[in-house]
């Protein structure tokens, strides 16, 4: 019973990362500029934490430059990257007390959510909203999926059913590209994986999964709304494509 639920970590942790790997690689495009940013996952410690998640911003040395972070706002950061890293590996050590699968998705959101939280805090008002303005930039419509922007847009309960509806669309569709995953990471028949770990096919697969749902999320927002979500974007963030995860802050 106990490898099972291993297994069935395991198998959450993959799609998990997945999902949130669609949701941080598609187009992302800055309120001002238009420029384009990966995204995909961060491990930490046996869990994963989104690329577009505050602490997750807070990483890269061109925001960090952005919002003008000091030494001790970057050592707390990186402290708390450390608690919820061992926060992760204890609860993939107690997988065989958890429940299904939709428990377990539960679980890592409400860590992740609070140690968003905690990153946020780390930082002062003006931080906070120059933050915020980045994650929409690299979010560009994806962003619409977030409570704060949903609030902020004050987007109606039939426009936010139509965001949960793309992202069940989303999600169904990497858990069946999941499938297919082992077999082509392995290396026997199928197509050679890349450095990342994906076929070309997969990584074509991935293109489709993530314009089918910003298409579908385009087609939610009114054109008042469209318009306020650019401005919420703020001043053109300029990434810097060669920034550094976890380092100091770049003068």
């Amino acid at each position: 019973m106990k490898l099972n639920n291993l297994r069935l970590a395991g198998a959450m942790l993959a799609l998990v990362s997945l999902t949130a790997m669609s949701t941080a690689q598609g187009p992302q495009q800055g309120g001002q500029g238009g420029q384009r940013q990966g995204g995909g996952m961060r491990q930490m410690g046996g869990g994963m934490m989104s690329a577009n998640s505050n602490l997750g911003l807070m990483e890269r040395s061109d925001v960090q430059k952005d919002l003008k972070m000091t030494p001790q706002q970057i050592t707390a950061m990186a402290k708390l990257r450390e608690d919820m890293g061992n926060e992760m590996r204890g609860m993939l050590q107690d997988a065989a007390a958890w429940g299904d699968r939709e428990a377990m998705r539960e679980m890592m959101q409400q860590v992740n959510a609070k140690y968003d939280k905690a990153a946020l805090n780390i930082l002062d008002e003006g931080q906070q909203k120059r933050l915020t303005e980045i994650r929409i930039q690299l979010l560009g419509i994806r962003a619409i999926a977030e409570p704060d922007v949903q609030k902020a847009l004050e987007m109606s309960n039939a426009q936010r059913q139509k965001v949960r509806s793309a992202q069940s669309k989303m999600q169904e569709a990497m858990q069946a590209m999941r499938g297919n995953m082992r077999p082509q990471q392995g290396g026997e028949g199928g197509e050679r994986p890349n450095r990342g770990g994906m076929s070309e096919d997969m990584q074509a697969q991935m293109q489709k999964i993530n314009a089918d749902y910003e298409a579908a999320l385009k087609l939610i927002l009114t054109d008042e709304q469209n318009a306020l979500l650019k401005t919420m974007a703020g001043a053109e963030f300029k990434a810097d494509p060669n920034a550094v995860r976890g380092g100091r802050a770049r003068g």
